[in-house]
């Protein structure tokens, strides 16, 4: 809706332009009218308004100096000048502001009414291009900090990436120095309901970021739902830091988010800092050893702050769960079908309990269940709860209490993952098989459009080079060669079965110029098109003459 504000000193010319407006458009408008500079500034403090359409010349405040108020505190709107001078010494001072239209007042109406209703669409345009520059950068700011989040708990759970450890920090804009060692800390928010909604867990990292200095460096991150996972690490770090400053600091800080999530969410939240600076390459140790602290804490703000690892306490592996932390590592090469990993790690977790002698131990079949969990979820993800017992029986996988042993158990383990990484293996072949099938029917049917690499490995469901070497392997020439003998193979079929021109059946092979399928043809088949067609109808007239011969 368009709010228009219309300026002049002359009573008349205010009602003339005002009806004007009023009977000239159709635009849903809320029309204001001020007598004066200064009215006009009262107006334009109680509402908002897209356009002034004001007079130059006026007593007390001027268009001019209107003008600049205007942009002064209202910078968006946009102001046109109306005037019954050609010359004007204040004219000279208006067209030097390329964001000034002006207009006299001996213009038609509805050139007047054109310019105003200009302003306020240009200023409309404006005002969506900014809407989406600002839902882009919200969106790449999220985007951001899920791929953030995602290398944080890689190196937690120690999966290896591809890429350097700094490229890939300096690609996902995290500032730190990765030789230099951090501040590690980890809390714990509890509510009502189960777990924090996403819209909380906003609020408590925004808290965390803004209640810590700016002359930290800080990433902070939700994990598992329900953990606030943060690093902070100095902007000027060397080996002369003053690491016990930095720590009071962090904790000083979360007695403040602790505050504010008891007091403004409703929130009850437990923090634990630990107490030596910390390398990239241990945060998994750290993650876990302040994972397991805050699981013996209450929450809530006469929680305090705990203190974790370092000189306050010595970091030990207790009570054989070692294996326990290791679990979302074993889960996430499950989901990456990385077998020799998946093994390795399988056999450091179960290896505790092959020194266990009884089934009913409760550490032990708090672990076998765990690792029952990840094989479950990934199964029922994959909807291969009828295909795998053609393999191996899954009821042992909740039944820890038919073997006769741990070693038994153990051993169980083992065989459902060959037969898990087996099946994989199968269903990644028939996926694969379906795609190039695909591949092969979209060729033969779209011959006359793009059959670029990227176009094919959208159809297909692969990235471009996956496509090109599977293609390979399976036919044994490269896709172009492909695409290439489909298209002759085509022509040769209408040269032959139709009268079509040449071109034509040259176009509707996929060649867009006469003489790309002129040179296709006869490199393909040692002559051209034409020759083609002229041998063909020659050798079909042989053997009719030699038929009515007979």
């Amino acid at each position: 809706m368009l709010r228009l504000l219309i300026v002049d000193d002359e009573a008349e010319s205010l009602a003339w332009l005002k009806e004007m407006f009023e009977a000239e458009t159709s635009e849903e408008m809320l029309l204001y009218t001020a007598s004066s500079g200064r009215k006009a500034l009262e107006v334009l403090n109680s509402v908002k308004c897209d356009v002034v359409l004001t007079d130059i010349k006026m007593p007390g405040m001027d268009g001019m100096e209107l003008y600049r108020h205007v942009k002064e505190n209202w910078p968006r709107a946009r102001v046109v000048f109306l005037t019954g001078y050609s010359t004007h010494e204040l004219l000279y001072q208006a067209v030097q502001d390329r964001e000034i239209r002006y207009l006299l007042k001996t213009e038609t109406p509805e050139k007047i009414v054109s310019t105003a209703l200009e302003a306020y669409h240009e200023l409309m345009e404006q005002q969506e291009q900014l809407l989406q520059q600002e839902r882009k950068d919200a969106l790449l700011q999220k985007a951001q900090y899920w791929m953030q989040k995602e290398f944080m708990e890689r190196l937690i759970y120690d999966v290896p990436g591809e890429e350097p450890l700094k490229e890939r920090m300096e690609e996902l804009g995290l500032s730190f120095q990765e030789s230099r060692p951090a501040a590690v800390f980890l809390g714990r928010a509890d509510t009502r309901k189960e777990l924090p909604t996403l819209d909380q867990q906003e609020r408590i990292l925004l808290s965390v970021r803004e209640n810590l200095p700016g002359t930290v460096r800080t990433a902070v991150y939700f994990l598992e739902s329900r953990f606030v996972f943060g690093l902070i690490q100095p902007k000027l770090v060397d080996e002369g830091t003053d690491w016990k400053r930095v720590l009071r600091t962090c904790e000083e800080a979360l007695e403040d988010v602790q505050e504010i999530c008891t007091d403004r969410m409703g929130i009850s939240a437990a923090f634990a800092v630990y107490q030596e600076p910390v390398g990239l390459e241990r945060l998994g140790q750290t993650y876990h050893a302040l994972k397991n602290g805050l699981m013996t804490v209450l929450t809530g703000e006469d929680a305090g702050i705990l203190a974790i690892g370092g000189a306050k306490k010595p970091e030990t592996e207790t009570d054989g769960r070692t294996g326990l932390v290791k679990l979302p590592m074993l889960e996430a090469y499950l989901e990456q079908g990385n077998y020799e990993a998946f093994r390795e790690v399988l056999q450091e977790i179960s290896m505790p309990l092959l020194t266990v002698r009884s089934m009913h131990d409760i550490r032990a079949l708090e672990l076998y269940y765990n690792i029952s969990m990840i094989y479950l979820k990934y199964i029922n993800a994959n909807g291969w709860q009828e295909k795998l017992p053609f393999y191996i029986a899954l009821y042992p996988l909740t039944r820890a209490d038919d073997f006769a042993d741990w070693n038994e158990a153990v051993e169980y383990l083992f065989k459902l993952a060959e037969a898990v990484f087996r099946l994989m293996r199968e269903a990644d072949s028939d996926h694969r098989d379906q795609a190039i099938l695909r591949v092969e029917q979209y060729i033969r049917t779209h011959l006359k459009e793009d059959l670029s690499l990227p176009v094919l490995a959208d159809v297909g469901g692969f990235n471009a080079s996956y496509l090109s070497r599977t293609f390979k392997r399976r036919y044994h020439c490269n896709l172009y060669d492909y695409i290439t003998r489909e298209r002759l193979s085509l022509a040769k079929e209408l040269l032959v079965r139709t009268g079509e021109k040449i071109y034509q059946i040259g176009e509707e092979a996929g060649y867009h110029t006469a003489s790309s399928f002129n040179r296709a043809f006869l490199k393909s088949e040692g002559m051209t098109p034409a020759e083609y067609r002229q041998r063909y109808q020659t050798e079909k007239q042989n053997v009719s003459s030699g038929r009515n011969g007979d």
